[in-house]
């Protein structure tokens, strides 16, 4: 893992996320088929999470345990994960 990352655990999914370069890691912590049509399938899984993803440099953690990484120009446009919390730092 990249040093300097902040570790997030989340109910579904661990996260990296580098401040540095905007981009954070998602792996989830079961198997599971998700349709992800941005990506070119509508079957993908583990080894599809396995890379790094751009992000406009903001993210929280929410005052209800949501954390939101916004990739997008617009405020709605970001990742939702449930029951977050910071672990540590790479």
């Amino acid at each position: 893992m990249r040093p300097g990352c902040v570790k997030v655990e989340s109910r579904g999914s661990f996260w990296w996320i580098d401040e540095n370069l905007n981009q954070y890691l998602r792996l989830p912590k079961t198997e599971a088929g998700r349709e992800r049509p941005e990506w070119g399938n509508t079957e993908a899984g583990l080894l599809r999470d396995a890379h790094w993803h751009d992000f406009t440099g903001e993210w929280e953690i929410s005052a209800d345990g949501r954390l939101r990484i916004y990739w997008g120009e617009l405020l709605h446009e970001c990742v939702n994960a449930p029951d977050a919390e910071i672990v540590g730092r790479t």
